[in-house]
């Protein structure tokens, strides 16, 4: 061996634990996020002044950018919700305001004589709301079901 290849092995050999078996020591480091780490930062900030704080401000920007639109998001649901209860109140005025009518208009068929055609009205009317109403919770039932998926 010659002599620089030499002072080379013992200085490796001292840096070894005295059975001759060397360690190795490494460090990770991970970062998630939409803003560097410090280190990365203070880089940036290096290369180019101000860089560090125009990272931020546009991480900070998208983040308003996210909750504008999520709220602007629950804002239409919410809406959404409050006019399908009002046509479904609606829905329920009418609903009545056609069987009172209908049912007026069959007892003015019984006044007059005409009790088999004022019976049979009033009986198919009877049953088609029932059948209509029914129908529109079997939907509602089906909807939920969708949702749960």
């Amino acid at each position: 061996m010659t002599k620089p290849a030499k002072q080379q092995q013992q200085q490796q050999n001292k840096a070894l634990p005295g059975n001759g078996q060397g360690f190795y020591m490494s460090q990770q480091k991970f970062h998630a996020g939409p803003i560097p780490s410090a280190e990365e930062l203070a880089r940036l900030e290096q290369v180019s002044p101000g860089l560090a704080l125009e990272v931020i401000n546009m991480a900070k920007k998208e983040q308003d950018h996210r909750h504008e639109t999520n709220q602007t998001l629950v804002d239409a649901e919410v809406q959404l919700l409050k006019d399908e209860s009002r046509l479904k109140f609606r829905g329920q005025w009418m609903t009545l305001f056609g069987i009172v009518l209908t049912l007026g208009l069959c007892a003015y068929g019984f006044y007059l004589g005409f009790d088999s055609s004022a019976a049979t009205i009033t009986v198919s009317v009877i049953v088609a709301l029932v059948g209509a109403f029914a129908f529109s919770r079997q939907v509602d039932k089906d909807k939920e079901k969708e949702e749960k998926k």
